[in-house]
């Protein structure tokens, strides 16, 4: 009779095991703050939501960009260069969760030719910093 407990104590125990972590995913690209609480990375896949104007924030820590970094569109808002490391949802191209997030250069995202800069402001002023 103890033995029948044994194919579910066996289960219950290796579980965990059958739901092991995805391998962690990584994009960069041109990260775009147009207006509150909008947020995407564009890469040469297509755009990633990382925040949506009906509430949704992907948790985790957002790039900090130095002035020299970030591009002013609207006020505060614009957008710069950046990689973020985490879950994504690549049928959706949600960003479910941010492990890390990087700062680059605007060099960097312009030199990639897969690439395209927001809003066709190519070399606009760049005043100011995003602070998440």
């Amino acid at each position: 009779m103890r033995l029948s407990y044994l194919p579910a104590l066996l289960t219950i125990a290796l579980a965990p095991l059958a739901h092991a972590a995805e391998p962690e995913e990584h994009v960069c690209g041109w990260y775009e703050n147009p207006m509150p609480r909008v947020i995407n990375l564009i890469d040469h896949d297509g755009s990633w939501k990382v925040a949506t104007s009906d509430g949704y924030s992907a948790p985790g820590q957002k790039p900090v960009f130095r002035s020299s970094q970030w591009v002013r569109t609207n006020g505060d808002y614009g957008y710069g260069c950046a990689c973020l490391s985490g879950d994504m949802d690549e049928q959706t191209h949600t960003v479910n969760a941010i492990t890390s997030a990087t700062p680059r250069t605007l060099a960097a995202c312009r030199a990639d030719t897969s690439l395209r800069e927001p809003s066709g402001l190519k070399g606009k002023n760049v005043v100011g910093a995003i602070v998440m």
